[in-house]
């Protein structure tokens, strides 16, 4: 009885959350020129939603692991962000110089097409740095990643299997990762090596470390093509 008021009460929430999203989707419609934009994010933010009520995580949940990380380590994986993005800036700007294709996937969102102003510029910033790096490492890495790792680990392989396992998960959700990009076959490293980083510090020190990585990196992106 009290596991099925439990489950009512987490429903009751997201109803509440999709409601917000709604509304909010309705009201930024009257001040957006760019509907593509608008229909991104709030499509992007109404599958999180789906995501969390499948897994079971609440808003709570998801602030109390942030809390965990402190203050210091948030700060250390922003600016690990940053530096991943600029390694990955100079790689790009090495490859074009050496006349490989450098394009983002077709199913990517491209910085530089956008002339955004105003609330357009404020749904593009929430694109980049916080719904699509929260969504895919939700998808890639608490669902793909994280699930596989626990069955690894829960397994009765010696250690030296499970390492082996744990490692070709890493490779085979980075390769995943890197293809639903659909880049160039250049710009496919930068994904994979992102990916690999992402993984890593997944395993090491949960979601939160990912997504702050992840954000910071693409933020990192939008930065530099602003200037």
């Amino acid at each position: 009885m009290e596991q099925n008021h439990g489950y009512l009460k987490h429903l009751k929430l997201f109803g509440a959350f999709y409601l917000v999203v709604l509304l909010s989707y309705l009201t930024l419609g009257r001040f957006t020129d760019n509907r593509h934009i608008l229909e991104l994010v709030t499509g992007q933010i109404a599958l999180i939603g789906v995501l969390l009520l499948l897994f079971k995580v609440t808003p709570g949940g998801a602030a109390a692991a942030l809390a965990r990380m402190g203050l210091y380590k948030t700060l250390l994986f922003i600016a690990g962000g940053f530096v991943l993005g600029a390694i990955n800036r100079y790689y790009l700007e090495y490859a074009a110089k050496q006349g490989f294709a450098v394009q983002p996937g077709d199913n990517q969102l491209k910085i530089n097409s956008f002339d955004a102003r105003g609330i357009d510029f404020v749904l593009l910033v929430a694109v980049i740095t916080v719904t699509a790096p929260l969504l895919e490492e939700l998808i890639f890495r608490f669902a793909a990643l994280g699930r596989v790792h626990r069955l690894i680990n829960a397994s009765n392989l010696s250690i030296g299997r499970k390492g082996a396992l744990s490692a070709a998960l890493v490779f085979v959700v980075s390769i995943l990762f890197a293809l639903a990009h659909a880049p160039s076959p250049a710009t496919l490293a930068v994904y994979f090596f992102s990916s690999v980083i992402y993984s890593l510090s997944y395993l090491k020190y949960g979601l939160p470390a990912a997504v702050l990585l992840h954000s910071a990196g693409n933020a990192f992106s939008l930065l530099i093509a602003s200037l």
